[in-house]
């Protein structure tokens, strides 16, 4: 299949797709990328995926970027990454190492709705068992 073809799916993908660096810099990202975050692409590629990523979400991605390094797949990590607006958007990942250029080739989908519902229904959870507790 010829490049052009590869790079037109990359490019009109609804999934957020990016090629990242073994350094962890942006080498490609793809127009649901930016899109979604809000970031022109020009401000993205070369830029490190640790200026994106939530505070408290730095060191499980690093985690879990070493062990990608290593040539584990990844599949369904979620980190949170800050949008243009300053708002973080939980993004879910599957990630892999391409054997021939030896960068990450990474995949994302947009969570952020059903983490906030998950995070409300604890939060519920929570309230009624001590409700229970106190009864």
């Amino acid at each position: 299949m010829p490049y052009s073809s590869y790079k037109r799916f990359f490019d009109q993908s609804r999934e957020l797709l990016c090629i990242v660096s073994l350094d962890g810099f942006f080498v490609d990202v793809n127009d649901a990328f930016t899109r979604v975050l809000g970031h022109p692409k020009s401000s993205l590629i070369g830029k490190s995926i640790r200026d994106l990523i939530a505070p408290q979400d730095i060191e499980k991605t690093l985690q879990e970027f070493k062990r990608i390094k290593h040539g584990e797949s990844s599949t369904h990590f979620e980190n949170r990454f800050n949008s243009s607006s300053g708002e973080y958007v939980t993004l879910s990942w599957s990630t892999s190492i391409d054997p021939e250029s030896g960068q990450v080739v990474a995949s994302a989908r947009d969570v952020t709705e059903q983490s906030n519902q998950a995070r409300k229904i604890q939060q519920i959870e929570a309230a009624l068992n001590k409700t229970f507790i106190l009864a």
